[in-house]
C-alpha cells in the first residue's frame, strides 16, 4: 500500500478473516474476507467471521514472501475457495486475489502457468488479481483492455502480467475497492498510477483455455 495513504471500504462492506460456510461444507480459512455486512452473519468474534457465499464480496490470500513453488501451492488453495464460493452463489465477479509483499521468482511464464494450472479450465477457479512485491501486478481480463471503451468483447479471457514500478500494491487495492464498491466512481490518482495506460507495461500474458469435450 502506498505510504501515507489511507484506504477505506464502503460502509456496507466489512473486511475481516474467517470462513465461508454452506449447509454442507466450509471453505478453508481465508486471510482477508470481504463481506456484505447488510446480510446475516452466521458468527462473529472480533474480525473473525463465518459468512454464507452470498455475503462474500472478495477473498485475498496474503503472503509475507513467496517463491514460484510456494506461489503455485497458494493459488491452488485460493482457487479451491473461489470455486466453492462461486458455485454456491453464482457470483463470477467475485474478487479473488493473492498479495505477496516479496516475491522470489524470475520467469513470469511460470507464474502465469501456475494460475492456469490452478484454474483447471474452470471459470469458477480463476484467480483474477495478483500483486507480487512492489512492481508485479496480474489481472484476469474477460474483455480486451485495449478495445475502445463502450465496445466490449467478452471472450478475451487472458491473464496479463504488468511491470508497474512500485505501483503493484496500489493497483491491487484499487481493483479490490472497485470490485466491492461497484456503485462508486473512482478517479485516477497520479500518486498511485502512471499517467499513461498500464497496458504499455505488459510483460507477459496467457490465455485461459477451457478443455474441449
Amino acid at each position: 500500500m502506498p505510504s501515507g495513504r489511507q484506504v477505506t471500504s464502503p460502509e456496507s462492506v466489512t473486511i475481516g478473516r474467517g470462513f465461508v460456510v454452506t449447509q454442507d461444507s466450509c471453505s478453508t480459512q481465508i486471510d482477508v474476507l470481504v463481506y456484505d455486512n447488510s446480510m446475516p452473519i452466521l458468527y462473529r468474534d472480533g474480525d473473525l467471521v463465518f459468512v454464507t457465499p452470498s455475503a462474500c464480496r472478495g477473498i485475498v490470500e496474503v503472503k509475507s514472501s513467496t517463491s514460484a513453488r510456494q506461489f503455485k501451492h497458494a493459488v491452488v488453495k485460493l482457487a479451491d475457495n473461489a470455486e466453492f464460493i462461486r458455485k454456491n452463489c453464482a457470483d463470477y465477479d467475485l474478487f479473488v486475489g493473492l498479495f505477496a509483499y516479496d516475491f522470489y521468482g524470475r520467469k513470469s511464464s511460470t507464474v502465469l502457468a501456475a494460475l492456469a494450472d490452478a484454474a483447471m479450465g474452470d471459470p469458477a477457479r480463476i484467480v483474477n488479481h495478483v500483486s507480487l512485491g512492489t512492481s508485479k501486478f496480474i489481472k484476469f481480463w474477460r474483455s480486451d483492455p485495449n478495445v475502445i471503451e463502450g465496445i466490449p468483447i467478452n471472450d478475451y479471457r487472458h491473464w496479463r502480467l504488468y511491470h508497474l514500478e512500485r505501483m503493484a500494491p496500489g493497483y491491487f487495492i484499487h481493483n479490490l475497492l472497485r470490485s466491492v464498491s461497484r456503485n462508486l466512481t473512482f478517479q485516477r490518482d497520479g500518486s498511485w498510477f502512471p499517467n499513461e495506460s498500464k497496458e504499455v507495461y505488459v510483460e507477459d500474458e496467457l490465455l485461459f483455455v477451457t478443455p474441449t469435450s
